[in-house]
């Protein structure tokens, strides 16, 4: 059996045999604290599809909600349909002008049948009086204590790997950031490696890469703005993996960024693949088949 060795980014790079190359490793980070720190801080947002309102920085989704809320104050436009919403459609009763239900402030209440008979049942049990009841935008509250229970911080710990094919603090870098998120990124910018007076850093690497496999397919909190993306001088190319599609179909949001595809661009003009599309005019040195992409350095 093959010997088993743990890398850490407190470690020495891995020494591909035969070959003028070498892995660091810059992720995980060990402090618990950058581990639960996924989304960026409401001072100074960090990260890509980031809106402020009077409610700080939150992510676009609840953004959304809350302005979907908003737009029931205009009786031309209500009701609006909010993909993003916790419940169906079907399973929900719109709400108007006031936080009121939908069907008590249009002047056209529900008088057929089993409507009538529900439309009364709201109106004594959850309108007025007992207003406990009800929920309405409330799910908005905790939505971010919610994501983080679920997820249980798996993303942030993801490997990170960077790849340097040359000397060492001279070659080209490619970066392979999984699906690690705010923490993790912000702890490359410490890192650092020296041996025989050759050093690298977190930043040198980002500076270096000419290759950048998106995180976490191009979400609103795996890639950074100022200690990411603006640091990648040299970038060549960048790939997402991606389903936009699947995406919106499961409620992830959205999936690839446009905002985080625009700064992508910006650094590699036309040079920003994803697998959920094939370019019109692919580079020359990147060969797409069926369920890869192949890209030759």
């Amino acid at each position: 059996m093959a010997k088993v060795t743990i890398c850490r980014p407190t470690g020495d790079p891995f020494e591909i045999p035969n070959a003028n190359a070498r892995l660091y490793v810059l992720g995980p980070p060990h402090d618990p604290k950058l581990i639960r720190k996924i989304d960026p801080s409401t001072r100074s947002p960090e990260t890509y599809g980031i809106a402020m309102n009077g409610e700080g920085a939150l992510p676009l989704g609840v953004i959304s909600a809350l302005d979907n809320r908003k737009a029931g104050t205009d009786q031309a436009s209500f009701p609006v349909y909010d993909p993003k919403a916790p419940f169906h459609q079907r399973l929900t009763i719109p709400l108007g002008p006031n936080g009121q239900p939908w069907s008590f402030n249009d002047g056209r209440s529900v008088d057929e049948g089993d409507w009538k008979r529900i439309d009364d049942f709201l109106r004594e049990h959850y309108y007025e009086g007992d207003d406990w009841r009800r929920i309405d935008g409330d799910w908005l509250g905790p939505v971010t204590e919610l994501a983080l229970a679920l997820q249980s911080y798996t993303n942030n710990t993801s490997l990170v790997l960077a790849l340097e094919l040359g000397d060492v603090g001279k070659g080209d870098v490619l970066l392979f950031a999984a699906d690690a998120q705010v923490g993790n990124w912000e702890s490359w910018q410490t890192w650092q490696w020296e041996k025989d007076g050759n050093k690298v850093t977190g930043p040198d690497l980002l500076k270096r890469a000419i290759f950048y496999k998106v995180g976490h397919h191009g979400s609103h909190n795996a890639t950074l703005k100022e200690h990411g993306v603006d640091q990648m001088d040299a970038l060549k190319t960048a790939i997402i993996p991606v389903d936009e599609k699947e995406a919106l179909k499961k409620r992830w949001g959205r999936m690839p960024l446009p905002d985080l595809i625009a700064a992508l661009d910006k650094k590699a003009p036309g040079r920003v693949l994803r697998t959920d599309q094939k370019p019109a005019s692919p580079p020359e040195n990147v060969v797409i088949g069926d369920n890869y992409f192949e890209l030759r350095i």
